[in-house]
């Protein structure tokens, strides 16, 4: 939400409204710190969608100016917008959220799931309906929790979009439980 409120002129980035009902008001550095800090709260690794070291499958995909990946029905193709890192985690308990938003979800509209690419197997997948998403286009966080048990593994968090309506995807956040 706050990074929706930066104001431009033209294509030139300004800065963001910290009262969105005052054009006069700006919100100052600490502000937006403090924001920034609160966003990777908790978390040992963010990952931001469109951007490495997380890939997409589905070229016809954006990365708005925003900063979200977005997937839109009848011009992207159906397929993954989340690929990656391939990181390897010490053995451990883990949580990962996913932050997803569809303007007007229909029917399964993606699957999310943990997959250890070393040995080829997912640790946990889940399917998000069009009912599990906040109404009025709001950021819906989606959790899987999982647990490694070895040191040899590549982790991918994977976000496989089924084409059935328009969806985004801000960040991935990797935390302990």
């Amino acid at each position: 939400n706050i990074l929706s409120f930066q104001e431009t002129s033209g294509s030139r980035l300004l800065g963001w409204r910290s009262n969105v009902s005052d054009p006069n008001s700006l919100i100052n550095t600490e502000s937006i710190a403090i924001n920034v800090l609160g966003l990777g709260a908790g978390a040992i690794h963010v990952f931001e969608s469109g951007q490495e070291p997380l890939r997409v499958e589905n070229q016809n995909n954006s990365v708005r100016l925003d900063h979200v990946l977005s997937a839109v029905k009848e011009f992207s193709n159906p397929g993954y917008m989340t690929l990656g890192p391939d990181q390897n985690y010490p053995p451990g308990s883990y949580v990962v959220d996913f932050f997803l938003r569809a303007p007007a979800p229909l029917q399964t509209m993606a699957t999310i799931d943990v997959l250890d690419a070393q040995s080829n197997q997912v640790l946990v997948s889940r399917d998000i309906p069009a009912s599990a998403f906040a109404v009025g286009n709001d950021w819906t966080r989606v959790t899987l929790n999982f647990t490694l048990t070895h040191s040899d593994n590549r982790m991918e968090f994977r976000t496989y979009w089924h084409g059935t309506a328009n969806l985004d995807i801000a960040v991935i956040r990797v935390r302990k439980p």
